[in-house]
């Protein structure tokens, strides 16, 4: 049992920042953001004894992650600005660190090719915060700009980046 707690922990501080970003940029409430990280840290930890050691971690984590947060929008049914699922998914995709099916490979290519279509500006600010791993706080104090403005773009993006894959993922279809 100590072996897992010391893996645990091990595992959870080097990945603390993805999961922690992942779930700030799917819930734009540093409170609540901060609350549903706890939360989720600790039902990590009452299921880390499902988790297989030496599988993907944060694939794992972020699939906890991804529930708290859906539990946590039921629950609370605020006027955040809420990305669809699909976006959420995609940013998942994404944010996960390795790739295991051919599916995703096309879809994360499909999303770096919608990128490179982006206005030089949205470029610049999805590089910085997903590249370079900043808060939405610290990209709207960069970029000049309330964080509800910041939240406002990021959704922008997102839903810009969602429909260009989907129309990526339509025409290899054919």
């Amino acid at each position: 049992m100590a072996m897992d707690r010391r893996e645990f922990v091990e595992l959870l501080t080097q990945n603390y920042c993805r999961v922690n970003s992942f779930i700030f940029c799917m819930v734009p409430n540093e409170v609540d953001s901060e609350e549903i990280m706890q939360e989720t840290t600790v039902l990590m930890w009452e299921k880390f004894d499902q988790y297989k050691s030496g599988t993907n971690f944060v694939a794992w984590a972020l699939t906890i992650a991804k529930y708290k947060i859906l539990s946590y929008q039921r629950d609370k049914q605020r006027n955040h600005i809420q990305l669809e699922d699909q976006v959420a998914e995609m940013v998942e995709t994404a944010s996960k660190a390795k790739l295991t099916n051919d599916n995703t490979v096309v879809k994360v290519a499909a999303l770096k090719k919608c990128i490179q279509k982006l206005p030089q500006k949205d470029r610049k600010i999805i590089q910085l915060k997903y590249s370079n791993g900043l808060s939405n706080k610290t990209l709207a104090d960069n970029e000049g700009v309330s964080l509800p403005t910041i939240y406002r773009h990021l959704s922008r993006i997102y839903l810009i980046l969602l429909n260009c894959i989907n129309h990526s993922l339509s025409i290899e279809e054919l």
